[in-house]
Order: C-alpha cells, then sequence, then structure tokens
C-alpha cells in the first residue's frame, strides 16, 4: 500500500481518489501517534532526522503530497480557470510582482565600460496577491469507495474534482465584490454591451463592439455556457476548422458556469496566483453540521457511515488592467430556429 499512494507514475481516477485520500488521512493518524510517541521518550536525540521528517509532515500533512498533486491535476483537467491557467499573468503568493515587461522594451548599443539602460516596464497598481482558499467539504458514503466500476468513477469525480472546480469557477464567473476571504469575481466593476439583437448579423456587431472596448490584446478568449455556444455554432459563428473552437478569430471556451452571458477577456490582465496548493483531509469520526429545509441539523459520521472529504484550494486572482474583462447578457431566443441573416 505504501508503494501505491506515494507512487506519482499515473493520476488516480473517480473511485481511487477517494481510497487515495483515505489511505493517506489513516496515515497521516499514523504519523500523529509516532510524532507523539518519539517526542515523549525523547527518542528524537537518536534519531533527529526521524523529527525533522515527521515535524515537515505535521506542519503541511497533504498541501505538497503526492495525493494533493494528484488531485490537481484532476482538478485542473475539470476547472475553466485550471485550463487557462497557462494565459493568465502569473502572480506568486504573498510576493509582489515588480513590474512587467512592455510589449517591445528598448535595446541600444553600448560602449565598453558604459551602463546599460533599464528597459521599460509597465508596473501593476496592485501586485500582490495575498492567499486566499477555497474549500469544499462532501459526504460520501464509506461503502463506496470499496467499490469498482466507471459509474462509481464518475460519482467519486464529480465529487471531490468537480465540486471544488466549480466552486472556484462558479466564483471567478461572478460579480462578487472582494472581501477579506475571497477575490472579486472578474464582472465586478467590468463593462457592458448590450445585445444588439438575435439574428447574425446582429450578434457579430455586439462581438465587435465588445472587441473594441477590450483594453489590450495579449491572451483574448471568449468565454460563454454551452447553450449560448450552441446558438452560435447554429448560426455559423464558431469556425471548428483549425482544431480548436474559435469565434471571429479568438479562440471561445465552454463553461456551465458563466450563467447567461459571453465575455471576451484578455487573461494577460488577469493576475492568477494558483501554484498548485491543495489541503485534503478525511474524516469518519467527526460531527458534521448542516442546514435542510432551513433547519440546522447535525449528524456524526461514524455513526451514520459516511466518509468525509474536506478539500481546500489555495488560489486567489485580481483583474490588473482596465478593459481587461468585457461581459454582455445574452438572452436567448424563445424559437431554436434560425431566423436568418435579414429577420
Amino acid at each position: 500500500m505504501d508503494n501505491y499512494y506515494e507512487s506519482t507514475e499515473r493520476v488516480p481516477k473517480g473511485a481511487s481518489v477517494g481510497r487515495y485520500c483515505r489511505t493517506m488521512s489513516r496515515s497521516r493518524g499514523g504519523e500523529l501517534m509516532a510524532a507523539t510517541l518519539i517526542e515523549s521518550q525523547k527518542l528524537y536525540r537518536d534519531s533527529p532526522g526521524v523529527l525533522y521528517t515527521l515535524k515537515n509532515f505535521l506542519k503541511s500533512p497533504f498541501e505538497f503530497s503526492p495525493v494533493a498533486r494528484d488531485f490537481y491535476a484532476l482538478w485542473r483537467e475539470r476547472s475553466l480557470v485550471g485550463r487557462l491557467k497557462d494565459r493568465f499573468q502569473t502572480a506568486i503568493f504573498e510576493k509582489p510582482i515588480l513590474a512587467e515587461p512592455t510589449d517591445a522594451p528598448e535595446s541600444v548599443w553600448i560602449s565598453e565600460g558604459a551602463m546599460m539602460p533599464a528597459s521599460n516596464f509597465l508596473p501593476f497598481s496592485e501586485n500582490v496577491l495575498l492567499v486566499k482558499k477555497n474549500g469544499v467539504l462532501a459526504i460520501v458514503p464509506e461503502d463506496l469507495i470499496h467499490l469498482d466500476g466507471a459509474d462509481v468513477d464518475k460519482i467519486f469525480s464529480n465529487i471531490l474534482v468537480g465540486q471544488s472546480a466549480a466552486s472556484v469557477d462558479r466564483h471567478f464567473l461572478s460579480a462578487a465584490p472582494e472581501t477579506d476571504a475571497q477575490p472579486a469575481g472578474i464582472f465586478n466593476g467590468a463593462p457592458s454591451v448590450i445585445l444588439s439583437g438575435q439574428t447574425k448579423v446582429e450578434i457579430v456587431s455586439t462581438l465587435e463592439a465588445m472587441a473594441a472596448k477590450l483594453g489590450s490584446w495579449k491572451a483574448p478568449v471568449w468565454i460563454t455556457n454551452p447553450a449560448i455556444f450552441a446558438r452560435m455554432a447554429a448560426l455559423g459563428l464558431i469556425d471548428f476548422s483549425s482544431g480548436r473552437d474559435r469565434l471571429i478569430g479568438i479562440d471561445i471556451f465552454q463553461s456551465t458556469n458563466c450563467s447567461g452571458k459571453i465575455v471576451l477577456a484578455d487573461l494577460a490582465g488577469i493576475l492568477l496566483a494558483d501554484d498548485g496548493r491543495t489541503h485534503i483531509d478525511t474524516s469518519g469520526v467527526s460531527d458534521i453540521t448542516y442546514v435542510e429545509n432551513g433547519v440546522k441539523k447535525t449528524i456524526n459520521l461514524f455513526q451514520q457511515g459516511y466518509i468525509g472529504y474536506r478539500i481546500s484550494r489555495y488560489i486567489n486572482w485580481h483583474v490588473a488592467r482596465e478593459n481587461s474583462v468585457i461581459q454582455c447578457d445574452f438572452s436567448l431566443p424563445a424559437s431554436t430556429e434560425d431566423p436568418g441573416d435579414d429577420a
């Protein structure tokens, strides 16, 4: 079993993730007991390396463990933010990005011993991103983690990975304000364009108006939901020929968490701090409080035969450039028939 959960040769899928996390949880309990025993018996004097290892394990039990890294790989597959991560402007937690080089920094010829002038830089007005945490608590029957099969794998994938990914994407694609606990959604304060109409010509006109408002073009993408994407495709606006979905020459991505909107965003104008840090913990004995139909209830996981998975993703973002996000509320027509260009 040790070789299994320490291996990073493959990424576990579905129910394997549940068993994987559970194994690590039990291992953590063993490490806690061992650490207590070692310190109480002063055994660390004879084996300082053992205590050093245990203390570092206890300090951050899951954040950089194999299970956390594997979970993060699955999370990036399911999350829109994760899939687009490489297009954002990279930030570092709690450390400033002093400046971003301009598109064409100046270069000069210099004589021997002469000073070399610094290239031009465009500083961000706000460039420090604090650590912020998005958490999901998932409760599943303990018997489920012992089952195999495609259906079980799908259930676990939706519960453990899908809920965490959807939670981040839903907040990213929102107008939620920034607080001490959460970043602002990218729609917060973003300029809007009014939909001109439902015909192909009117929709193209709206898209062109959005493009005219976009402040920069380093890494532009369209984001919308599957229903609006299908409408665009039905009107012949989506180009599938390049192997990537493109709308008027720009990559377009779908997310069910982008409700009723189409968005044009230059992701290079958005700072994203996400170093993959993931904290996963499990329990089969805790008391869990939840609200059902307005009534607060408490259950004990052990008595009910459940396992609780607490998943925390450390991530933060900030729209650093003005007009990096342009939004449009897109109402679908009552009829699915194509009205045509002249309707």
